[in-house]
């Protein structure tokens, strides 16, 4: 504009400081819109977007890390509470006596019908002691249908899961829901009460709330 007007009216084209700026900018202009220019500028763009995914996938996996030790703690903090919870290994034998019947699909001499048998029965006379496998919070005692008089404890977390033993048939019952008990702790009687055709412990091991075979916990 400055040179038009100069040679429109005769006057010098302006070459002041007012003109350095929109000189600057059709050299900025001219410089992008060429095939280089723009090949730079995306390639820019490139570089930045991918420094900024990068930047997002690192703190995805520092929030994963920490959510993971922050569950960490607190299930330390739950066992560390807890002095009789289960700390790993093999459960303790509930009692001494005779193994009538595995774990596993069977001809139910009760019912007489073919189905999961979710523990394992071990025979000894009646009111013989019933002992906890391992330490934990009881959360269920009373009579629970064909179970007849049953026990439930919960040990803590095994593999990542809820950890629980159950007691079947007992003629008696020693604790009581929310009490806490040691393993080896005496917590019932053996009887036959509930689907029972002879005195017995129906023992059953529990993870993540489905039974699985207690030969190999015990």
């Amino acid at each position: 504009m400055h040179l038009l007007t100069a040679l429109t009216t005769g006057a010098a084209p302006a070459t002041g400081p007012e003109s350095a700026p929109a000189l600057a900018a059709a050299d900025s202009v001219d410089t992008v819109d060429t095939p280089t220019g723009r090949a730079a500028a995306l390639s820019a763009a490139i570089t930045s977007g991918q420094a900024e995914l990068t930047r997002q996938q690192q703190e995805e996996t520092r929030l994963r890390q920490e959510i993971d030790r922050r569950v960490r703690l607190a299930t330390a903090a739950e066992s560390a509470g807890d002095p009789a919870a289960y700390r790993g290994g093999r459960l303790g034998r509930p009692l001494a006596g005779r193994l009538t019947s595995r774990f596993g699909n069977r001809f139910d001499p009760y019912y007489h019908v073919w189905q999961l048998h979710a523990g394992i029965d071990i025979a000894a006379p009646t009111g013989t002691p019933i002992l906890a496998a391992a330490g934990g919070r009881v959360t269920r005692a009373g009579w629970y249908g064909g179970y007849g008089n049953y026990t439930c404890i919960d040990h803590g977390r095994a593999d990542g899961q809820r950890l629980s033993t159950c007691y079947g048939h007992q003629s008696r019952l020693l604790v009581s829901p929310g009490q806490r008990v040691r393993a080896g702790q005496v917590i019932g009687l053996v009887g036959s009460t509930g689907a029972s055709t002879g005195p017995h412990l129906h023992f059953e091991v529990r993870l993540g709330g489905r039974p699985v075979d207690p030969s190999r916990w015990i």
